[in-house]
């Protein structure tokens, strides 16, 4: 998970590389914050993390 990534030895690195993603998607306009109608089915999403 995010968290369990966060708090190992490389969380620091871990932290770094989600902060520049948000950034990069920021740019790039990727989404936009709306509020949502009260019957909306929300699909939550999550990061995928893996180690090379």
């Amino acid at each position: 998970t995010l968290q369990e990534a966060l708090s190992s030895p490389d969380g620091a690195e871990w932290q770094e590389a989600v902060d520049y993603e948000i950034s990069q998607l920021e740019k790039l306009k990727a989404w936009k914050v709306v509020t949502p109608p009260r019957n909306a089915n929300i699909i939550p999403c999550h990061f995928a993390l893996a180690t090379k």
